[in-house]
């Protein structure tokens, strides 16, 4: 019988590095963490979370085209305490608002191994659901995974 083994991250996070940042992007894969790993950062920094699935219209158009861009950009400019955002397609969307972060994190998730990004980058890689389509050529686009400060990596191995 197999058994799922998870961990998720480090269970401190190594906040030293991140106390001057104003702005940080926490990116990566549907279902990699994001989100528990923006609450502990910002736990720990005294910093207001923005999730950017609160930012939806949610009227089936593609995930990028759905936020609200202005209502994020506002909240992002007026918070007078840090900022942390989670969320896919995190660069992308805060290119079209012109928002400059200080620090990306990229999440991944692995299962019983290496996921490898280079997948992603071939074109003629299909995709089944719209959501997986935005990620893909967010990532052609983007390559957040090579141009982020950090990662993080949320195992799930197979025993």
């Amino acid at each position: 019988m197999r058994q799922l083994k998870e961990t998720i991250y480090p269970e401190t996070i190594d906040t030293s590095k991140l106390s001057s940042c104003h702005l940080i992007v926490i990116d990566g894969d549907d279902g990699s963490g994001k989100t528990p790993l923006a609450h502990k950062i910002a736990d720990a920094l005294g910093a207001k979370v923005i999730s950017l699935d609160n930012y939806l219209h949610e009227d089936g158009r593609p995930y990028c085209d759905q936020i609200k861009y202005d209502s994020l950009k506002n909240d992002i400019l007026s918070s007078s305490q840090k900022v942390v955002i989670e969320g896919v397609c995190a660069l992308k969307i805060l290119a079209k608002i012109n928002v400059d972060h200080d620090y990306h994190i990229f999440t991944k998730c692995v299962v019983c191994g290496n996921r490898d990004y280079d997948d992603y980058l071939d074109e003629r890689r299909p995709w089944n659901r719209k959501l997986a389509r935005d990620i893909i050529l967010y990532y052609r686009e983007f390559k957040p995974f090579d141009s982020c400060n950090e990662t993080q990596t949320r195992l799930i191995d197979v025993e």
